[in-house]
């Protein structure tokens, strides 16, 4: 089971082991694990899948996070990450001139976006009282049902639900458009690519 980061001093200096888990789950729970880090903290991961080598480069940036180093083989790989400090706002698609230089790479841009209004929905999964990883083992059955180009709305109260349905959504290809808030829970959309 992976540990929890610890903290010393504000700045966590630990080593996280997600050995045995699938890509997808090592960083989902990772993402789950680095919430919160302040700027510059430094982690080390481990990891079993060689996916992992990867799925992790591209998760990270959604995270906040910065690869250092990665190296390992044959089932044992060890990365080296740092949080990135925010201190530039970022622009999103669509907000700014034309001047490709002053856009932000989707890729690097922030995976939990709290939006204004709700997207048209065509399909909702309401995983109200199911705990972390509940809600996105619903929507992932729940995908299925949404016809390409049509958005699936998951209504969680678990904290973890805007950050793991992001990271899957990136993982698997289909598009997260961010979240909004509801009473007592957040109300999570995804557009069906593939």
């Amino acid at each position: 089971m992976p540990r929890k980061p610890t903290r010393t001093q504000g700045v966590i200096s630990d080593r996280v082991d997600l050995r045995g888990f699938s890509s997808g789950w090592a960083l989902l729970k990772l993402g789950h694990l680095t919430r919160g880090l302040p700027p510059g903290a430094r982690l080390e991961v481990l990891g079993s899948d060689a996916q992992m080598t990867r799925d992790l480069p591209m998760v990270a940036a959604g995270l906040g996070l910065t690869v250092l180093n990665q190296d390992g083989g044959r089932g044992d790989y060890r990365f080296s990450l740092v949080k990135q400090a925010n201190n530039q706002p970022r622009l999103r698609r669509g907000s700014g001139p034309a001047d490709p230089a002053t856009h932000v790479n989707p890729k690097e841009e922030p995976m939990s976006q709290l939006l204004e209004q709700a997207p048209e929905i065509s399909h909702v999964v309401d995983a109200r009282g199911s705990a972390c990883p509940g809600p996105l083992l619903e929507a992932k059955k729940a995908i299925g049902a949404v016809k390409v180009g049509e958005v699936l709305e998951v209504i969680s109260n678990d904290p973890g639900t805007k950050g793991d349905i992001p990271v899957w959504a990136a993982k698997v290809g289909h598009e997260y458009l961010g979240h909004v808030l509801g009473d007592g829970c957040e109300r999570v959309f995804v557009r069906r690519r593939k």
